[in-house]
């Protein structure tokens, strides 16, 4: 944890953060080890993370990006079968509770719009201060 700190710290001192995170979430998106160790030579990653964990990892961003979109698409079938041993269904449980659901994701969204365009991406996880 200590160096993803400090390579944090690097990154913000610089103003290299947002291209970082962009290039770490596409080489996942992408499932591209390759890209991913290549975003991290300096940080000894295979040291951490394996290529099969990797793909792992991959493979449940994709999982939960197609939920998303069926949440965002308002498809409720598709989600409820996407979210199969997901313990949200025993709370989530009908077409009604899911566009209650569908509101706050796109309230969400809009809270992360503000926040980006106000310069507070990150700050405003607990609350106002």
């Amino acid at each position: 944890m200590r160096n993803h700190d400090n390579m944090m710290k690097k990154f913000a001192s610089t103003g290299e953060a947002e291209a970082f995170k962009t290039a770490i979430e596409q080489s996942i998106t992408n499932n591209d080890y390759t890209a991913y160790i290549a975003v991290n030579t300096n940080y000894n990653i295979t040291k951490y993370l394996t290529k099969d964990q990797f793909t792992a990892m991959a493979t449940e961003k994709a999982h939960q990006q197609k939920i998303l979109d069926a949440l965002k698409n308002g498809d409720y079938a598709t989600w409820k079968t996407l979210n199969t041993d997901n313990p949200i269904l025993k709370k989530i449980d009908t077409e009604a509770k899911f566009k209650k659901l569908q509101e706050m994701e796109s309230y969400k969204e809009k809270m992360d719009t503000l926040s980006k365009e106000l310069g507070l991406q990150g700050q405003m996880k607990g609350g106002m201060r």
